[in-house]
């Protein structure tokens, strides 16, 4: 047995102590050659009785093998069909989920200290101490109310310092850039699981709710408040959106 995938039909050849049958065949499979060779002495002379005088075809009602056999046209039509049943066998999916299907396209690595990751509940997230992991935040952009500072595998959002007021409210919504089209429209779930590790939320001065799986809802509850976010893959581009809203403020 074989795959070749220039086959348009199955190919099945039968072939009884060197003579071929031509007139048998059972596979339906594309892309498939197959080659059964009989040389056992009484299963071949089963298939002689059940040949028609051209050597072409085996025959259940052959007048030499119908009634001489035991089971025998069963046994001849397990024959005839062991080629399509092996195939539909070996293609056969595994049952259930497997786990490991594509672990060598995607995955994520592991921290490998003995650092607990922080654990997001769905609805309330409980504060911890916000941390960089030793890499020194770079403010990357800012409006009048707040300034996004860029982390190791994240972002960190606090206060303006000069600001005067600020929102009481900021619904925060992160995607990773695409090459056309809006990034927050077509982000993928699985990437922004915000209450999953690799993905680490901690803060201070706030109360958090996930809305969505890439959006969170901050309520300020004091002036000097922080936000850290990490565990984003370093390789793409994180694209990060706040809105904001003054009929209530700080």
């Amino acid at each position: 047995m074989e795959r070749e995938n220039s086959l348009e039909r199955g190919e099945d050849y039968f072939i009884r102590d060197g003579v071929t049958i031509t007139g048998v065949s059972s596979l339906r499979q594309r892309g498939i050659r197959v080659i059964v060779s009989v040389s056992d002495t009484p299963l071949s002379k089963l298939l002689g009785d059940s040949e028609n005088p051209a050597h072409t075809e085996w025959q259940e009602r052959s007048p030499k093998f119908r009634g001489r056999y035991d089971r025998g046209a069963s046994c001849l039509r397990y024959v005839k069909n062991s080629p399509r049943e092996i195939v539909k066998i070996l293609s056969r999916p595994p049952e259930g989920r497997d786990i490991t299907l594509l672990r060598d396209l995607f995955y994520v690595e592991l921290s490998t200290n003995n650092e607990p990751r922080g654990h997001v509940d769905q609805a309330e997230m409980e504060p911890a101490p916000g941390e960089s992991g030793g890499f020194e935040p770079e403010i990357v952009t800012g409006d009048q109310f707040l300034q996004l500072h860029r982390t190791k595998q994240g972002f960190r959002i606090s206060a303006q310092p000069d600001a005067k007021v600020l929102p009481k409210e900021i619904n925060l919504e992160v995607a990773y850039d695409v090459r056309e089209g809006n990034p927050f429209k077509k982000y993928r779930t699985f990437d922004f699981e915000l209450n999953k590790p690799p993905i680490r939320v901690s803060f201070r001065g706030i109360k958090a709710t996930i809305l969505k799986p890439n959006v969170l809802n901050l309520v300020l509850e004091k002036r000097d408040f922080e936000l850290l976010v990490t565990g984003f893959d370093p390789n793409r581009d994180l694209r990060v959106r706040t809105t904001t809203s003054l009929d209530a403020n700080l």
